[in-house]
């Protein structure tokens, strides 16, 4: 199970997300983070997400992060 909390205002925002991973109901991997934030030169955010974390040699993490990267403007801003 994943738990993912953000909070926000006008100047921060807090993102809190467990970083247990466990694969067939034992724990797996301690330290494995289901979030992540990226940094453009207009803005940033933080995304989370719940479900499959790692199948074989794909990372979900990963794959979120190349396809935000790939579906943005070639100056990487936010819009």
């Amino acid at each position: 199970m994943t738990m993912i909390l953000a909070m926000g205002n006008r100047d921060n925002i807090i993102q809190i997300s467990d970083r247990r991973l466990t694969k067939a109901g034992s724990i797996h991997e301690e330290d494995w983070g289901k979030s992540g934030s990226v940094v453009f030169p207009n803005g940033r955010f933080a995304f989370g997400f719940c479900g499959i974390a790692k199948v074989g040699k794909i990372n979900t993490r990963e794959l979120i992060l190349d396809s935000l990267f790939d579906s943005g403007s070639p100056d990487y801003e936010i819009l």
